[in-house]
């Protein structure tokens, strides 16, 4: 078992290279309108991912617009981090494995309801991302812990949300179901929206590693 990293909210080729050299699993790229760390397609696609995983993040809601956008972007897969419906998802006609959904367990009275919209979600999503907050993303809050302790997911699934150096490697320890299979990071490695900082990006993932290795013997014995 390995835990996987995702940088998102990357604008700068330079960000890129660290990432991929650090050893970075996926790169997020944001075509949210009203994000501060915004795409257009055309600047995504220029940008070499180095072989990480090209994941875009999109709050739209039209399937033949998402459709155009995988192909100009050049996407390895989408992230659902807005509202769109079961039936959006169905007309987008992309296998599950390429669908990253979105839940925000702020918005579930407990852990038993965030499963229930896992289960009916399952079919249509490969992985699960959890954010912080209530809706949208990027706004440096972290996640409540005691959802990523109880937390059994049909799906694999990641955990977002005012990460970085400081705290990642606690999050990590309290993700205790089998199915957890990484973590997002973005506002904390940033010194402007979209601009990363290199040491903060070290620091992250010699943490990250560290913790990985702890999980992983935890994660041997369950």
């Amino acid at each position: 078992m390995k835990v996987h990293v995702k940088i998102c909210g990357l604008r700068r080729q330079e960000d890129l290279n660290c990432a991929a050299s650090l050893g970075v699993d996926l790169c997020g790229f944001i075509f949210a309108a009203k994000s501060p760390r915004r795409l257009a397609p055309e600047e995504a696609a220029v940008l070499d991912s180095r072989g990480m995983i090209r994941v875009g993040v999109v709050t739209d809601t039209d399937p033949d617009s998402l459709q155009r956008l995988v192909q100009t972007a050049r996407l390895d897969m989408l992230q659902l981090h807005g509202d769109q419906t079961e039936s959006c998802i169905q007309a987008l006609g992309l296998p599950p494995e390429k669908i990253i959904w979105t839940l925000w367990p702020s918005r579930y009275g407990d852990v038993k309801a965030l499963q229930e919209a896992m289960n009916r979600l399952a079919p249509m999503a490969g992985f699960f991302l959890l954010d912080a907050g209530t809706g949208g993303g990027g706004s440096g809050n972290r996640i409540a812990l005691n959802f990523l302790k109880e937390l059994r997911s049909p799906r694999p699934w990641i955990v977002a949300g005012g990460l970085g150096p400081a705290n990642v490697a606690e999050v990590i320890r309290s993700c205790a179901d089998a199915n957890f299979y990484g973590v997002d990071l973005n506002s904390v490695l940033e010194v402007t929206p979209g601009c990363k900082d290199t040491k903060l990006m070290q620091e992250a993932l010699h943490s990250i590693m560290e913790a990985s290795f702890l999980w992983k013997a935890v994660d041997s014995r369950r």
